[in-house]
């Protein structure tokens, strides 16, 4: 009779030989997904060329229509890392997002933003505590998490067919969360004026993008159906963001 140690190393002979075999095959269809990217957004002096810090980014588009784009970014200057998970429906309104802010080598605050037909609830935590509010809002806006990817998604809000300059409505974070209150952020707009569609080249490639001025001082052209920023670029602070690498899956 076998014991229940040879019984058990048996088990798992067998349950790694299975897994082999398993590692072997292709994986299945992921129904999850209709297409995906991944990127790297590299943070640089204009002036000088030089790397100040790099955005790591991940878009999930799904069949709802909705979307998810994961990120995680480093600014070296003011050592600052931001991690953040952020979601908007088929109609392009908000659903959730989730945010980690690191400054200094010190855990700064994490917090969760949630959007209903009620509006926007947001709780923080952070090393001075836990805070919380609710805003009542219906109108279309957008979640500002301070990194290039999510926030280049406020562009869905822009209404080509009436063109001009336009209010754009967002939640805005606490950039740096340092207060007593966290990450609580406010409502507030930005003007964008969408000012054509056009070419242009970037370390990853070259991509047919619109191109928006936003409070006319800041350039930001996206490329495709979901909005990925491809260039950013605010002359009065000697400051550009260019897509370095890209990859695409559909």
């Amino acid at each position: 009779m076998l014991s229940r140690t040879r019984i058990g190393l048996v088990g798992l002979l067998l349950w790694a030989s299975a897994g082999t075999v398993a590692a072997e095959d292709s994986l299945p269809l992921n129904t999850n997904v209709v297409r995906e990217t991944r990127g790297v957004i590299a943070y640089r002096a204009i002036s000088t060329g030089q790397v100040r810090g790099e955005e790591r980014f991940h878009i999930s588009a799904h069949p709802d229509g909705s979307r998810t784009v994961s990120t995680i970014s480093r600014y070296g200057p003011r050592d600052i890392q931001r991690h953040s998970l952020y979601r908007i429906d088929g109609v392009l309104r908000p659903i959730d997002a989730t945010v980690q802010y690191w400054i200094e080598g010190t855990w700064r605050a994490s917090g969760l933003i949630t959007v209903d037909e009620r509006g926007l609830q947001t709780a923080s935590r952070s090393p001075l505590g836990n805070s919380k509010h609710d805003i009542e809002i219906s109108d279309n806006f957008a979640i500002l998490t301070h990194q290039l990817s999510p926030d280049a998604w406020r562009v869905f809000h822009y209404d080509k067919s009436i063109g001009g300059a336009q209010a754009l409505k967002m939640y805005d974070l606490s950039p740096l969360a340092d207060g007593p209150d966290g990450i609580l952020g406010k409502l507030t707009t930005q003007r964008f004026q969408y000012k054509c569609e056009t070419s242009i080249t970037v370390p990853a490639g070259t991509f047919a993008v619109d191109h928006y001025r936003i409070e006319d001082a800041v350039d930001m052209y996206v490329h495709g159906p979901d909005a990925i920023l491809v260039k950013w670029r605010f002359d009065a602070i000697d400051r550009e963001h260019i897509l370095t690498e890209l990859e695409r899956t559909e």
